[in-house]
């Protein structure tokens, strides 16, 4: 079964992969609501287990504060899910188990002395004699009549509802963005970055060191070096399709650094660049690795959205 941080830590690496980050970004109101929900079911967690492992004095101060902190837990755990939800547009059914445990927090914590309007309004209060650490007495008044009963809050029964009904809520919210994952790369199931780059691929990076020693093959460079061209082209056309850029400034970097060899080795096949062979020998090897290292990038996206 999965645990809520294993959930938490599948959700985390869905939002900060870069083609859903940078959407999410374009408002940063979202992306604060994002990180602060994620960062809240997870230290709200840690109170309720710290709460688990905890020991009550029966009655005390202290048992006070421990049983008013888990229940506050819970109801910032409840909201913190509502609001990931919201940010990623994923509507989430009522869940009984976790109404339950809200409408306690209300009654114990929350809104004890006066509840609802006034001709329905309920009062509670803890007994102090009772209080513990798994089991709580509670004399409410009824909405309806006003009447005064005891009734006993079972402290473990609550605290299994909010795990059960927290980490659902998380599982639903993994599948649902899972499914998405898998709807966006079946639109490209026909359509394989890696056969941008041809086999020959370091044939013609070939072809383009071959004509900065020998004039006579100059022209055959310099087609050649515009065809590499039209492959990095592609590639950046197609990740735009993808929507995987602009937001993946990992794969930017790499465009960026092939601008200045491209306009470089123009510049000395058009004899207007005060390049010497050499050079022009050293940015055309660069040229040749980094191509290599575009093509290794798309046979990875290419299984990555095959394993979706």
């Amino acid at each position: 079964m999965d645990t809520l941080h294993q959930l938490e830590l599948e959700i985390r690496e869905y939002i900060y992969h870069p083609r859903v980050q940078h959407v999410i970004m374009r408002d940063r109101r979202d992306w604060m609501q994002l990180c602060a929900s994620l960062d809240v079911i997870g230290d709200s967690q840690l109170a309720i287990d710290a709460y688990s492992a905890s020991t009550i004095d029966r009655g005390s101060g202290l048992a006070y504060l421990q049983v008013f902190g888990l229940f506050q837990a819970f109801f910032l755990q409840q909201d913190a899910t509502t609001h990931l939800a919201e940010v990623l547009q994923i509507t989430l059914p009522d869940n009984a188990g976790l109404r339950e445990v809200r409408d306690t927090r209300n009654d114990i914590v929350g809104h004890p002395t006066k509840r609802g309007n006034k001709n329905s309004r309920t009062s509670h209060a803890i007994s102090r004699v009772s209080l513990s650490k798994w089991q709580v007495d509670v004399v409410s008044t009824t909405p309806a009549s006003a009447d005064i009963i005891l009734r006993t809050i079972n402290v473990h029964r609550q605290l299994e509802l909010q795990l059960n009904g927290v980490v659902g809520r998380l599982r639903q919210i993994l599948q649902e963005i899972q499914t998405r994952e898998r709807k966006h790369a079946m639109n490209f199931t026909d359509h394989k970055l890696a056969d941008i780059f041809p086999q020959t691929m370091s044939y013609h990076c070939g072809k383009i060191s071959e004509g900065i020693h020998r004039s006579s093959d100059i022209p055959l460079a310099r087609v050649n070096l515009e065809m590499v061209n039209s492959w990095v082209e592609t590639f950046r056309t197609a990740l735009t399709d993808r929507d995987e850029l602009p937001g993946n400034e990992f794969i930017q970097y790499h465009f960026d650094q092939l601008q200045n060899p491209f306009d470089r080795l123009r510049g000395f096949f058009d004899g207007n660049s005060p390049l010497n062979a050499e050079d022009a020998y050293a940015i055309a090897f660069f040229l040749h690795a980094k191509i290599k290292e575009l093509a290794e990038i798309a046979a990875q996206f290419d299984e990555t959205y095959t394993n979706q």
